[in-house]
């Protein structure tokens, strides 16, 4: 989405875990975790999504209470950027 600049990028950066998972850890509770292993960085965009995740434009957080109270800010936010991106930018009018 960002490197074909189709607009920004909105929420929580991603936790980074995509193929270089090796190893699993298992916690007290029986639950288990893996841990991303690998990273790669590209002069073209920077770090890959391994190990570091995507990082939003646009940092926006949904927390337990809004999730608990229904609200969803993540994608609130994203539709006031789209369209205020919109209202800047309006889309083309076709050709009669």
């Amino acid at each position: 989405f960002r490197l074909l600049g189709l607009g920004p990028v909105v929420g929580a950066r991603t936790w980074g875990g995509v193929v270089g998972m090796t190893g699993r850890h298992r916690l007290v509770d029986g639950t288990v975790i893996t841990v991303p292993m690998n990273a790669a960085w590209f002069d073209a965009y920077g770090w890959s999504v391994e190990n570091h995740g995507v990082a939003p434009d646009i940092e926006t957080v949904r927390t337990p209470l809004d999730w608990a109270e229904g609200r969803y800010t993540i994608l609130d936010e994203a539709v006031r950027t789209a369209l205020d991106l919109l209202a800047e930018h309006p889309a083309a009018e076709p050709p009669d």
